[in-house]
């Protein structure tokens, strides 16, 4: 029989909620680094990434909403390196520990987790490196592409870059043609 509880599963005030959270965590993730409290503003910004689940998040002066994960990791993206060194240090180790998993059972969804989760460290640049050779040694060219450029443009990840990681991308994109952003 049908439910009247709003907070019941699949109505609208339970999702409502945890947009609620989802932007909350970001506003306060905003106030503290804009307040000189970095490791605050990653510790909220962490939590949005960790949750499986994903949610749109509405910011001033856009007209869409924007996914929680995105937006988070753009805010990420965003801090100084000073910040970024400090996250290494807060979420490495645990970003290395799920690398060796993932490694371990060559599971693609926990590579996926990790690069959603962890890509401002260096395993999740490792985790996003192996999903773009694993797309390409599947021919999955377009895939595989989006990965490498992912790397190549970011900000955050071009010290990691070697010179031995762009011919791949080169190769992929010449098979796929241009990659374009969702």
């Amino acid at each position: 029989p049908p439910t009247t509880d709003p907070g019941a599963p699949g109505t609208g005030l339970r999702a409502r909620c945890r947009e609620g959270s989802r932007e909350g965590r970001r506003r306060a993730a905003d106030r503290q680094s804009k307040g000189g409290d970095i490791h605050g503003a990653l510790t909220s910004l962490q939590r949005v990434l960790n949750r499986p689940d994903d949610g749109f998040v509405r910011i001033e002066n856009d007209s869409a909403p924007v996914g929680a994960h995105r937006l988070a990791a753009r805010m990420l993206s965003a801090m100084p390196p000073d910040a970024l060194r400090l996250y290494q240090v807060l979420y490495g180790a645990e970003a290395d520990q799920l690398l060796v998993t993932a490694r371990g059972k060559s599971d693609l969804d926990i590579f996926g987790q990790l690069v959603r989760r962890y890509y401002h460290t260096a395993a999740g640049f490792a985790a996003c490196d192996w999903l773009a050779s694993n797309w390409m040694d599947r021919g999955s060219y377009a895939l595989a592409a989006a990965y490498w450029q992912q790397l190549l443009n970011a900000p955050v990840t071009r010290p990691r870059v070697r010179p031995s990681l762009r011919p791949p991308p080169c190769l992929c994109l010449s098979h796929s043609g241009p990659v374009r952003a969702a």
